[in-house]
């Protein structure tokens, strides 16, 4: 059976899970006995450069059903932040130990990913060391996009050949584009981005020595064998490792100054620990509704509220929290992954200030969306279950102020909605894409919510970024498109 309660380390904005390499592999054997479709991630420090201003990317590394480190400099911050990571879990290792668990249990794999002479060079090599491994297809897609690539005709033969395993390996982020968008169409218990693992296989790269590799200088050894193409890459690494690492630590490090005599207010906080649930109305979705307060710190992890299941929304209200360290932020991690993987929605409800912190500084608004209280995580949770309608990513562009086409685009979607919009539904404009509102989106929005409002319907604004917040309350409109207070 899956081991769903590994613990959880928060390093520069990714969650990795607190494993060693056996136990990734314990892992990986049951992931493809279970049947049920999922992948891994092997990231290190260049996967952390590259999702820091990727959101797409992030969201996949994010998400993945098992994210290791594979990288020694993020094994040395470990031991700073807590939790530690045990060890490096490389993936190039790790294809190795998944190869001899697939030749004991015959398990066929599938390759994707690079030239077709490496391809069958591969096949030919592991067939003579890994009998019992069956390497039932593999496929080497042209050099563009993955949105170019035939994926039609690849997903319809890794559908003929039904592999246990199947290993992409065309680098980061473009097998982890492919994975996270075709994992589940392709019905392969596990996928796993595997980098230059092939030319490891066939020679044509050479790894550093053993002892090179266990005193954490492989990379300085690929840069050497490689300066040209990895030099530049590796700068930039570091100095994202450099700078997420200060923050981090500006962020983690340093508790509020706390008086010694308890005030009420601190005395309430304390209780509001315990959870929580809101109680919804009449014809609303039930939902889990949680309080964290305090300190959350690796020391009192254990007194922190979890919620008894995933089986229904789920909303932290993060209001009373004074201090999170890294710790911390590795369980609101965990417990934002494992809604996701439930498919149920997850949110905070007003994330406290130190909070908010870290979720801007890391780059987190995606994966832990925020609401002002709980009726608006109430209103979403109505849009997104209930009979109500959701303007998502398409209108979100829209309302951007880049032209004139643009803005009568908005419109149009914006009345046709309106106008489909029946009695006791919601209309929800998620704005959290959206970097500023012009005055002409500002003028659609209030017709809209006028002609609404004159048939008893309701229109509501929800996660609006800071920019687009101060310009709803320069005009006046606040109240109505985000709090709902029509007599304000």
């Amino acid at each position: 059976m899956i081991k769903t309660d590994r613990d959880v380390a928060f390093l520069l904005g990714l969650p990795f899970h607190v494993i060693t390499m056996e136990e990734t592999v314990g892992d990986a054997v049951a992931q493809v006995e279970a049947r049920k479709p999922g992948y891994y991630v092997t990231a290190n420090a260049d996967f952390i450069a590259q999702a820091y201003s990727n959101e797409g990317l992030k969201d996949i590394l994010f998400h993945a059903d098992r994210v290791v480190c594979d990288g020694m400099p993020l094994v040395w911050l470990s031991r700073y932040f807590k939790p530690v990571l045990p060890e490096r879990v490389a993936g190039s290792d790790m294809v190795f130990r998944l190869f001899r668990e697939a030749d004991g249990r015959n398990w066929k794999v599938y390759f994707l990913g690079s030239d077709t002479e490496t391809l069958a060079q591969t096949k030919s090599i592991l067939a003579k060391d890994y009998p019992g491994m069956e390497v039932v297809g593999a496929f080497s897609p042209p050099f563009c996009s993955v949105d170019a690539w035939p994926n039609e005709e690849i997903i319809k033969d890794v559908h003929a050949t039904r592999p246990d395993l199947l290993l992409v390996a065309v680098g980061c982020p473009k097998q982890e584009y492919w994975i996270s968008r075709f994992y589940e169409q392709a019905g392969v218990p596990l996928s796993i981005g595997i980098g230059a693992s092939l030319d490891f296989i066939c020679g044509t790269q050479t790894r550093a020595p053993v002892w090179v590799q266990k005193v954490g200088m492989e990379w300085c050894w690929r840069m050497a064998m490689n300066p040209k193409r990895l030099v530049k890459r590796y700068a930039k690494d570091f100095y994202y490792l450099a700078v997420l690492a200060n923050r981090q630590r500006q962020l983690t490090a340093q508790k509020p100054v706390v008086s010694d005599q308890k005030s009420p207010r601190l005395e309430e906080e304390a209780i509001s620990q315990a959870p929580t649930c809101y109680v919804p109305q009449a014809g609303e979705h039930e939902c889990n509704f949680l309080s964290w307060g305090g300190e959350v710190e690796r020391g009192n992890l254990d007194t922190i509220p979890l919620p008894p299941g995933y089986d229904r929304p789920l909303f932290l209200d993060l209001s009373g929290v004074s201090f999170i360290d890294s710790s911390g932020i590795g369980l609101l991690a965990k417990v934002a992954r494992e809604s996701h993987a439930a498919g149920v929605i997850f949110g905070l409800v007003h994330p406290s200030e130190v909070v908010e912190k870290v979720i801007q500084a890391m780059h987190l608004d995606a994966q832990l969306p925020s609401y002002h209280d709980e009726r608006e995580a109430m209103d979403f949770v109505m849009a997104q279950l209930g009979p109500a309608h959701v303007l998502k990513e398409k209108v979100i562009k829209l309302l951007s102020p880049f032209g004139r086409k643009d803005h009568l685009e908005c419109q149009e979607v914006l009345n046709q909605a309106v106008e489909e919009l029946l009695e006791g539904e919601i209309l929800m404009l998620d704005l959290s894409d959206l970097e500023m509102l012009d005055s002409f989106a500002i003028s659609q929005l209030l017709n809209a919510y006028r002609s609404l409002h004159s048939r008893g319907l309701r229109l509501r604004v929800i996660r609006p970024k800071e920019q687009a917040l101060q310009t709803m309350r320069m005009t006046g409109v606040y109240d109505l498109l985000v709090e709902g207070r029509v007599n304000a």
